[in-house]
């Protein structure tokens, strides 16, 4: 399956931010503008002119509760065929505004695999059980082709103020496979996640354990981050402040290699990123071994809308301008990106973005000749929704997420 992917910072920003969202119980009502309906189009230059090639489409009700979530794209498959693909989603709720399932079509059908989730809540919304059931092909004690139902599930808990503390998530079997937990502080910030995976290893039961610590400054920015597998640090970021600002980030990568019983070799490889700030610009370089690898452009005046606090910090959630990207060995350039956004002038808000354009070009990296370049464009419209206490659509778009890769 081959699906052109346009990676503009807006849709990553919502990606990052909805699958790393905490479900909102604020007591009081908040208004929210989110996107309805994002179009991508590629430029034909044959044609001269713009090709729909996905859509994407969000239906919200009286209350501000995501009730569809609808995709058509074009799909192409490893012989070279083309196809369009509509896949809908469908939500449902209790009376109390709670979520409780998603139906998913492909093509107007449920096909196998497509699947069902189903919710159910404790009576003070601290507890969440949800079941994912589908359908597939199998073999039974005949060789014959038989249609099997599965179903798995997964237990989320709660705190006092709606953050996730703890994500338990179990196979067909009934056994734990995935078990995550996270940690904040008294203000709220996260400060410790922990994902353990179950998995087998030739037949034999092995545990996989994933740490990921951050820690803050007086004035709540993030300082660092430190990441472990099975108790061992693989990444660091340290992150220096002036005046308010980053202006400084310093990336360690540690690789491991076992060479004998007991020994391992230890190899670091360090990146720094420096930030320079000129009026509503952002200047972004990521260097390794004093080389250059990538130069991004951010636009402070074209923030993606967050709803929720992120479940993992974000230092700068803004619109990138432009990237630059270098080959670490040659040191010439084998990317450009330059996007062109144009602000949201109508509507409850001013400065989102309406639609933003991207222009790429691609390098041989050892002669630094152009080998490709193409144009692709995004046109969101947006819609105020109202955010109540048991307002659980932000879940809806994780599902939505976690099932199609991306909103694009």
């Amino acid at each position: 399956m081959k699906r052109k992917i346009f990676t503009t910072a807006l849709t990553a920003g919502i990606i990052v931010s909805m699958l790393g969202a905490v479900p909102a119980m604020a007591a009081k009502k908040t208004t929210v503008v989110v996107p309805t309906s994002i179009i991508g189009s590629n430029w034909d230059s044959d044609k001269k002119a713009w090709v729909k090639y996905s859509s994407a489409t969000r239906v919200f009700n009286k209350k501000g509760l995501l009730t569809s979530f609808k995709e058509e794209y074009r799909d192409e498959d490893d012989e070279g065929y083309i196809s369009n693909v509509r896949d809908l989603f469908r939500y449902n709720y209790t009376k109390k505004g709670y979520f409780n399932g998603t139906d998913r079509y492909t093509n107007g059908k449920k096909a196998p695999g497509d699947g069902t989730y189903t919710y159910s809540w404790s009576t003070n919304g601290r507890k969440e059980t949800v079941y994912f059931t589908w359908k597939e092909w199998d073999t039974d004690e005949n060789d014959d082709d038989v249609l099997v139902t599965r179903r798995e599930k997964t237990l989320i808990t709660y705190n006092k103020a709606g953050q996730k503390t703890s994500e338990k998530k179990y196979d067909t079997d009934g056994k734990l496979k995935n078990d995550h937990t996270y940690k904040y502080d008294k203000k709220g910030r996260i400060i410790r996640e922990t994902d353990i995976l179950y998995d087998e290893d030739e037949g034999k039961p092995v545990k996989y354990v994933y740490r990921y610590d951050f820690k803050y400054n007086k004035k709540g920015k993030l300082t660092s981050r430190s990441d472990y597998w099975n108790g061992k640090l693989q990444y660091t970021e340290k992150n220096t402040y002036k005046k308010g600002k980053l202006r400084k980030k310093v990336c360690t990568d540690i690789e491991r290699e076992l060479i004998s019983a007991g020994k391992e070799a230890v190899k670091k490889e360090v990146s720094t990123i420096s930030y320079k700030y000129k009026g509503k610009k952002i200047t972004a370089t990521r260097k390794l071994g004093g080389k250059k690898l990538s130069v991004t452009v951010y636009d402070t005046r074209f923030k993606f809308y967050e709803p929720v606090p992120q479940l993992r910090p974000l230092e700068i959630p803004y619109e990138v301008v432009s990237f630059t990207g270098y080959d670490s060995e040659t040191g010439k350039v084998t990317r450009t990106e330059k996007y062109d956004l144009k602000r949201y002038k109508k509507g409850v808000r001013k400065g989102l973005v309406n639609s933003s354009i991207l222009t790429a070009n691609d390098y041989d990296p050892e002669t630094g000749k152009l080998e490709e370049t193409y144009k692709t464009k995004k046109t969101c419209t947006y819609k105020s929704v109202k955010m109540t206490k048991y307002n659980k659509f932000i879940q809806d778009y994780r599902n939505a997420y976690s099932r199609n890769g991306s909103f694009h």
